[in-house]
């Protein structure tokens, strides 16, 4: 996806996923990226379970002129909002001592799965990062995409969940899965596109790209 790429066709999927295959060839991908992006603001990123130093590394990837980098920050942002990520905490913070969140040994910060039943899983960064900024954002934005596939499984989980109407994790999840979209869609693996794209194009038809 260039930045010069206005628009999108193709809306047919023969996997698991049966959207109402809603026509794409008029949705501005530019403009629903730059409706993500517009998501990761401080009174968005203010979130207790969003600790200060991560609040800050996500603005700044969302500022960042890598637009991979941007996206990730949407997708970090809208994992812990809609609740499919715990939160994005230090491995000294209560609730990851409460969670039995540990860091495997000799990383930095990871994704580390709950002890408690049912509960997500959390990004996790060693608490010696605090206060480098320019690490911390390094940091994330390369976990956001070496976990982008067991998300990707994740955020489609959590889109067949009933939420009602109105419910702002409904929104949140569709902006996870729009930014899992275009973050396959960047990568160069060809295919694993597919299923989250199909459940973002649902999702744009639904919301009109507006999350």
């Amino acid at each position: 996806m260039s930045d010069n790429d206005e628009s999108t066709g193709g809306n047919g999927y023969a996997g698991g996923w049966n959207p109402s295959r809603p026509d794409m060839s008029k949705v501005d991908m530019n403009e629903v990226e730059r409706k993500l992006v517009g998501l990761v603001i401080p009174e968005n990123v203010a979130d207790e379970m969003i600790e200060p130093d991560a609040q800050q590394a996500l603005l700044g990837l969302a500022q960042s002129g890598d637009r991979t980098q941007r996206i990730r920050a949407v997708i970090a942002l809208a994992g812990v909002k809609s609740g499919g990520v715990l939160g994005i905490l230090g491995d000294d913070s209560q609730v990851a001592r409460d969670g039995a969140l540990q860091l495997p040994p000799g990383l930095d910060a990871a994704l580390v799965s709950s002890e408690t039943v049912g509960a997500p899983p959390a990004l996790i960064f060693r608490s010696s990062l605090r206060g480098k900024p320019a690490a911390l954002e390094d940091l994330l934005s390369r976990l956001v995409g070496d976990s982008s596939g067991r998300w990707a499984e994740d955020a489609l989980a959590r889109r067949d969940v009933a939420m009602p109407a109105g419910d702002p994790a409904l929104s949140w999840t569709c902006a996870w899965i729009c930014g899992l979209c275009a973050a396959a869609v960047l990568d160069p693996f060809p295919g694993d596109e597919i299923p989250v794209c199909v459940a973002c194009f649902e999702c744009i038809a639904v919301t009109g790209g507006a999350g």
